[in-house]
């Protein structure tokens, strides 16, 4: 499958899993992603996030760390804890600011940490860094 970059470069998608318990932050990233040419997965609790990776393994994880039936840092560690999963990248968003919450973050293998309310510009600075060409 390909697709139009907004740069005008054609190149194959990449895939972004959005893990987003808000309705209206996860339309937004989602959209805003879409828009940059990347095909975008979501999941709306922790669980689905985890079951997401049964039937493809996405180029990047925008992952709500405060979710329902699964915390966000519990599907970080799995993620970062499966030797098949490990080596994606996973971006954490987050209102958890305490310097605990951080480290916690940090210490399951976060591969960045966007503080809510984050800028969609910020965010699409982030992905770009991680799957920029």
């Amino acid at each position: 499958m390909s697709t139009g970059r907004l740069d005008g470069r054609h190149t194959v998608a990449k895939t972004i899993l959005v893990v987003e318990d808000d309705p209206d932050t996860l339309r937004l990233v989602a959209y805003s992603l879409e828009q940059q040419g990347y095909q975008v997965l979501t999941a709306r609790d922790g669980q689905a996030a985890v079951d997401a990776f049964n039937w493809t393994q996405p180029d990047l994880v925008l992952l709500d760390m405060m979710l329902p039936k699964k915390s966000g840092h519990d599907v970080l560690g799995w993620i970062k804890g499966n030797r098949t999963t490990a080596n994606v990248p996973v971006v954490g968003l987050s209102a958890l600011v305490a310097e605990a919450d951080v480290k916690l973050a940090a210490d399951r293998g976060i591969d960045a940490y966007l503080r809510k309310p984050f800028r969609i510009e910020e965010l699409l600075q982030t992905v770009e860094r991680f799957l920029g060409e």
